[in-house]
């Protein structure tokens, strides 16, 4: 007897299958890593709307690291996903450790300063090791990311890579708009996003690959609110509004945060916690003075 024949819509089914799974597998392993960090370091972990913003920029993620492991040929498609997600997977540990110890976010300026952090290593070691099931914990979902995508990391066409990228662009509109409408209180989605360079607020409620971004586009590209404050000092329709709104507007000095030398401060500090706020203060904009500095 001949052997059955082969169909082969089946096999083309399948392939498309996997490779559709495999997005799913990157989206739930980034969400499932941001859930766990929340777990770890917040009480209220289960807030809602910050987990949809996770949710969706988790996904928005997600897309763009299935779509950048489909661009060459098969191995090198699985080193690009290995080497992403395991730099994921550290990002998330150290953003652990690191809270651990300072109770505030992991910046993009002390993630290129970490030779500094060797001092410390016999702690962030004893640390690790004090909190091993947690920082193991990061590892699950990434090593299933990369078990199932062992054989599965086929070049994509054009049209299903542009596919990908149009589910991650839908995914950030989405989320901007839940933000945009999401209210203005002070620590809220929108001034969080927009006027308010707060990495721990940005991480509590959008998660920590999302405020590194922000840190990232803030700290390399400088930051201004989109919303600046509106001055209630002179009233409407007053005698006063005409002649004020002919003035020109005053300029204001920046305060005396660049008068500072952080870098020498960073280098000669031994104590653990001052250096931390240290780097910190080096890495905000200063703001202006205003006409009631001083008083």
């Amino acid at each position: 007897m001949g052997d059955a024949p082969v169909d082969n819509s089946l096999i083309v089914s399948q392939k498309k299958e996997d490779k559709g799974l495999l997005l799913v597998f990157i989206f739930a392993a980034l969400f499932i890593m941001e859930l766990l960090l929340r777990i770890y370091i917040y009480p209220n972990a289960w807030q809602w709307d910050a987990l949809c913003y996770i949710a969706l920029f988790s996904l928005v993620y997600a897309c763009l690291l299935r779509w950048v492991s489909s661009l060459f040929s098969q191995a090198v498609n699985y080193a690009l996903l290995l080497v992403l997600m395991l730099g994921i997977t550290i990002l998330m540990e150290a953003q652990y450790i690191y809270y651990l110890f300072f109770k505030r976010p992991l910046l993009v300026y002390s993630i290129f300063n970490g030779a500094q952090i060797a001092e410390f290593s016999g702690d962030v070691l004893n640390m690790i090791l004090k909190h091993l099931p947690q920082c193991l914990s990061f590892l699950l979902p990434c090593a299933g990311v990369l078990l199932w995508a062992w054989g599965r990391c086929q070049h994509l066409r054009f049209l299903p890579g542009l596919r990908l990228l149009l589910l991650a662009l839908i995914s950030y509109l989405i989320c901007m708009l839940m933000i945009f409408f999401s209210g203005t209180a002070v620590a809220g989605a929108y001034n969080t996003y927009y006027n308010d360079n707060n990495p721990a607020q940005s991480q509590a409620l959008f998660g920590s690959l999302t405020e590194l971004r922000l840190d990232a586009q803030r700290s390399w590209f400088g930051f201004s609110p989109r919303d600046l404050p509106v001055s209630t000092d002179v009233e409407q329709g007053g005698e006063d509004s005409t002649d004020t709104d002919t003035l020109p507007a005053p300029e204001y000095a920046p305060n005396m945060l660049t008068e500072i030398d952080f870098d020498t401060l960073i280098a000669q500090e031994t104590d653990r916690e001052l250096r931390s706020m240290h780097e910190y203060f080096y890495s905000l904009k200063p703001s202006s003075q205003n006409e009631y500095t001083g008083i």
